[in-house]
């Protein structure tokens, strides 16, 4: 009789250690407050691969632009807009990728970027001259060169095996996005600076001025969250820039949060 009650002891006791067991892997699995990026969209509520890959590019024939809307949560309604533009007058360019939000609950992770640029400006006679540079040229026509702080935030590409967290950290900054703000991803100017002559241009330096993420090899992920009636959406767009004007999309995968 003892050992039958020692027996059924046993067995209750090793089923409590299990179930908490369960339970602390649950509460785990549930209590996460960040995710990673990978290539396995596992229990995502949705995911789309654009075969071939969905491409928005302005063309190259004068001033003009081209977009297109996605749905990130596939709920029927498109959540973001994003666009390519190309202004092309007659002796330069600009040209730029941006995105708009169309859901006021969007947000996307931003990071600000340390940047500044060196301006060389003189006159001689009636004619001024504006120059900007990268990086100090040294010498201004014995003038002074001047510090052009051009700091500001831009959105924040990931890469793949990245970890996301769901609230602000050291290294992540999320940023409600404006409904119906275009936001840069990326832009491209050709022109750097102008001679003017009587308030008129005359001329031109030619040069490039980048702002936001510059062309790079590979794709990136921009990623998402979304948090309306009590629930948290997330997920990332996987996607490539290349000439601060052509965009192309692979991938969409969203997830809720438990």
């Amino acid at each position: 009789m003892k050992l039958l009650v020692y027996f059924i002891s046993t067995v209750l006791s090793l089923l409590l250690i299990l179930s908490a067991c369960s339970k602390k892997k649950e509460d785990i699995n549930n209590d996460l407050n960040f995710y990673i990026i990978s290539n396995q969209a596992n229990g995502c509520i949705y995911h789309k691969i654009y075969e071939p890959a969905l491409q928005i590019n302005a063309s190259n024939s004068g001033s003009n632009n081209m977009s297109d809307s996605i749905d990130l949560d596939n709920d029927g309604i498109n959540d973001i807009c994003f666009e390519s533009y190309l202004f092309k007058p007659e002796r330069w360019y600009s040209k730029s990728i941006q995105f708009t939000p169309l859901n006021k609950n969007l947000q996307i992770p931003f990071q600000w970027v340390n940047e500044v640029s060196y301006l060389c400006s003189y006159s001689a006679g009636d004619t001024i001259y504006n120059f900007l540079y990268h990086t100090n040229p040294g010498y201004c026509n014995n003038s002074l060169i001047k510090t052009v702080d051009r700091s500001h935030d831009q959105p924040r590409l990931m890469r793949l095996n990245d970890s996301v967290y769901f609230s602000n950290s050291a290294s992540l900054n999320w940023y409600l996005c404006p409904r119906g703000l275009g936001i840069l991803l990326s832009s491209k100017d050709s022109i750097m600076g102008s001679i003017e002559n009587n308030s008129a241009i005359a001329g031109y330096q030619f040069d490039y001025l980048y702002q936001g993420i510059q062309d790079a090899s590979g794709s990136k992920y921009l990623v998402f969250k979304i948090e309306e009636n009590n629930q948290i959406k997330y997920g990332w767009v996987n996607l490539e820039i290349s000439e601060s004007k052509n965009i192309k999309i692979f991938e969409i995968a969203c997830f809720q949060k438990n």
